[in-house]
């Protein structure tokens, strides 16, 4: 948990809703979870559900659950190029 990793792929899955938005990405085989910031302070980064849609590719870097397999506490994304500091 203590070593950054990078996920990159299109987005399979979108919560948008308190208290964290959630997407899913997969990586191989395997689909992760990435927990990202709660929506209001996405929305004052300047993201919205409209950015992050099924299908919109994403690049998320954060730091791997240390309980929970295949989930990522994330830190930023970079949607469309542009990168958004989450935390």
């Amino acid at each position: 948990a203590s070593k950054m990793m990078t996920l990159e792929n299109a987005v399979t899955r979108l919560e948008w809703q308190n208290p964290h938005v959630h997407i899913a990405v997969n990586r191989g085989s395997e689909s992760w979870e990435l927990v990202l910031a709660p929506p209001f302070r996405m929305e004052a980064r300047g993201l919205n559900p409209e950015m992050i849609k099924v299908g919109t590719r994403v690049r998320v870097e954060g730091y791997p659950s240390t309980r929970t397999e295949h989930e990522l506490r994330a830190e930023r994304i970079v949607v469309g190029g542009k990168s958004f500091e989450l935390r």
